[in-house]
């Protein structure tokens, strides 16, 4: 891992940092949040702050990640992405999959698929053209030529799972093509499980999917405009909202009206 000033215990350096009359709930939905996790105080600069200047075992790490308090998870997934960024990049990414239960809230989610989003960047030549047709068996001829944990997140009727594999799509944008035909793979999702019962809540997925969209648009405009033209009558109008954030307002009218009633 990075070389770091050993300032002390990272479990010690983590306890010291909590406080309990920080309202953190505020920023989470009790539904998305796993009976047994708990929440200490601890900020997100603080973990970064942690993650800089306290060295940590892979084992220690691991520990952190699997730790039922979430702002230790959350260091812990930190630590993970600085040994992807400046370490052995195929440990981070089997660590990442093995450990991949506990990245269960979409603060862990977001700040963690840099992992496997680098990897499949590093590691899988995108497929360049837009699949005009929706959900079609062209779709599942791209999925199999995909890594094999990419699939199956793909796949996967797991919220977070289903999260991580839309939101890793971050690091892909350069490929606005590969990027669109996963969402539009995706946007067809219709079973969602949350810590193993069936959820009927896909807020989380539908601004997922609407976020990569805008943000993969800024890359080529032109290739989002054209992907919402031929497929915004068959996205979720949250989808619509977010993925059209940044256009003009009739444009924002055009698509809106679009959308899947």
């Amino acid at each position: 891992m990075t070389k770091r000033v050993k300032l002390g215990n990272v479990f010690d350096a983590l306890q010291a940092l909590e406080d309990p009359k920080y309202n953190a709930w505020r920023f989470f939905k009790p539904v998305y949040t796993h009976p047994s996790s708990m929440f200490v105080g601890i900020r997100v600069p603080q973990s970064r702050q942690v993650v800089k200047e306290v060295e940590c075992s892979e084992k220690d790490m691991i520990e952190l990640i699997k730790s039922n308090k979430h702002e230790y998870r959350r260091t812990g997934l930190f630590y993970l992405n600085e040994i992807y960024k400046n370490g052995d990049k195929q440990r981070a990414i089997d660590l990442y999959l093995e450990l991949i239960e506990h990245v269960n809230n979409w603060d862990l989610v977001d700040g963690s698929v840099v992992v496997p989003g680098r990897w499949l960047m590093e590691n899988y030549t995108p497929k360049e053209g837009l699949i005009k047709e929706y959900n079609s068996d062209k779709h599942l001829e791209l999925i199999k030529e995909l890594p094999e944990w990419y699939q199956k997140l793909l796949k996967s009727k797991d919220l977070w799972e289903m999260r991580i594999s839309i939101v890793l799509l971050l690091s892909c944008k350069e490929h606005p093509d590969f990027c669109f035909n996963i969402l539009n793979y995706c946007s067809a999702r219709k079973e969602i499980y949350l810590y193993g019962k069936e959820f009927n809540d896909h807020d989380l997925i539908h601004k997922a999917i609407g976020w990569l969209i805008r943000d993969t648009g800024k890359t080529n405009k032109t290739k989002m405009l054209r992907f919402l033209d031929l497929f915004a009558m068959h996205l979720h109008p949250t989808t619509i909202s977010y993925s059209t954030e940044h256009l003009n307002p009739s444009q924002k009218q055009k698509y809106k009206k679009m959308a899947k009633k």
